[in-house]
């Protein structure tokens, strides 16, 4: 019995700290990310890059719908 508490008590110290890194680790990241985009200077897109954004946005569209139908399954 002692073995099984002793267990349960690594099992959940090991469950908190992996918890505890994870936070930290995306918290930096999504620092970092805002830090890169926020540095970008603005500029114009070319036709090809608009007609290849709206392409990317169509597609995206079903695939938005089957999940929001594996969603509500």
């Amino acid at each position: 019995m002692k073995r099984k508490a002793l267990l349960l008590i690594l099992v959940m110290f090991f469950a908190i700290t992996v918890d505890l890194v994870a936070a930290e680790y995306s918290s930096n990241f999504a620092l970092g990310i805002s830090s890169a985009i926020v540095s970008i200077e603005p500029g114009t897109l070319t036709q090809a890059e608009k007609e290849g954004l709206l392409l990317m946005r169509e597609e995206e569209k079903p695939a938005r719908d089957v999940y929001i139908k594996f969603f509500e399954r």
